[in-house]
């Protein structure tokens, strides 16, 4: 029996220290904006749960961190609300937290341009970008009845710098981003966001595939409730994690840009009006409305791209407590032997004695 305890807790113990090493893809490269992971890290959350975490920042040219997830290039990644396009082509990639709960991208016009609503798009030169990258912006114009046969469109990459020299009258823009450099130069902006517009959508997704979380579930829960810890340090702790990015990951942004950044950026994370990175279907069904797609579409390939870290922490409660049981059960017999030994040894010294 001694053996048998012995064997079991030694899968216990082997089930609490496996190792895995894997890749967290970010969208972009190192800045606030992923401020909980590298906390997550530094702090030993991860390490904790034994998960050795690289953390992979993004090709400037390459930020589509999609491919490299479905092809086990990288195991989690940070994407937009365009990830439910994958979900909806078939591809088996889950959504584990919305750490924003509304989207940073806006668009951008200048200070004393006659422009004050999408509306007034019509006849002026935009610069675009990637659709599934932020779909809520042209949503924006749907929503006004532009197509962008009414625009100017550029189909090269626009600059901010071709904005402030005049190239283009509006350009997308991240609100952490241009408008920093921007009041740096003391140049008058207004931006225009999809918030405002009713068009909510969630960005910088964290998620993974589905045939990670079959083969190994526990690591999946474990490096999500890491990250999502090691988020809570960074929402109260925005200083110290500043210090981290520009002493370990060699951001190029200055301290006062960071800075800058963690204040517009945690305004989005809602952490008092919401539970950090939660989803719900209804918005995302709206999120995939916006995106054009039709209901069966939606309900064939919805279920299931939501994670569900509540079923798991509670199955491996569970298996824990049962193995904690059978082992306090299969102990009993030899705790009272000795015990039963040890007061007969006690007697026996006290009658001796007398």
């Amino acid at each position: 029996m001694r053996y048998l305890i012995l064997a079991m807790l030694v899968l216990f113990t082997g089930q609490l220290q496996a190792q895995y090493d894997v890749v967290l893809q970010l969208k972009w490269q190192h800045q606030f904006q992923f401020a909980g992971y590298y906390m997550a890290l530094e702090n030993g959350y991860y390490r904790e749960k034994g998960i050795n975490v690289t953390i992979i920042a993004a090709n400037p040219d390459d930020v589509d961190t999609v491919p490299k997830v479905l092809s086990g290039q990288a195991d989690f990644g940070i994407a937009n609300s365009g990830l439910l396009l994958h979900r909806l082509a078939g591809e088996q990639l889950v959504a584990m937290a919305a750490i924003f709960q509304s989207s940073p991208y806006c668009w951008l016009v200048k200070g004393d341009s006659t422009i004050r609503s999408v509306a007034d798009f019509k006849g002026k030169r935009v610069g675009f970008f990637n659709r599934e990258e932020s779909a809520e912006l042209f949503s924006m114009l749907a929503q006004n009845d532009i197509s962008q046969s009414d625009l100017i469109p550029e189909t090269t990459k626009v600059s901010l710098q071709n904005w402030i020299d005049g190239d283009v009258d509006v350009l997308p823009a991240y609100v952490s981003n241009e408008p920093f450099t921007l009041k740096q130069k003391n140049i008058d902006y207004r931006l225009l966001c999809p918030k405002r517009y009713g068009l909510n959508t969630y960005s910088d997704v964290l998620f993974t595939r589905q045939d990670l979380i079959d083969q190994n579930p526990q690591m999946v829960l474990d490096f999500y409730l890491a990250s999502i810890k090691g988020w809570k340090d960074a929402i109260n702790h925005p200083q110290k994690v500043i210090d981290i990015i520009k002493s370990q990951y060699q951001s190029k942004k200055s301290r006062a840009h960071l800075a800058f950044e963690a204040q517009e950026l945690l305004e989005f994370i809602h952490p008092e009006q919401a539970k950090l990175g939660q989803m719900s279907s209804s918005r995302w069904r709206a999120i995939a409305m916006m995106h054009g797609a039709g209901k069966q579409k939606i309900d064939e390939h919805l279920n299931g791209f939501i994670y569900k870290p509540q079923k798991l922490a509670s199955s491996r409660f569970s298996w824990m407590h049962i193995i904690a049981i059978m082992i306090i059960l299969i102990s009993l017999p030899s705790y009272y032997r000795l015990l039963f030994k040890h007061k007969k040894s006690k007697s026996q010294l006290e009658t001796t004695l007398n």
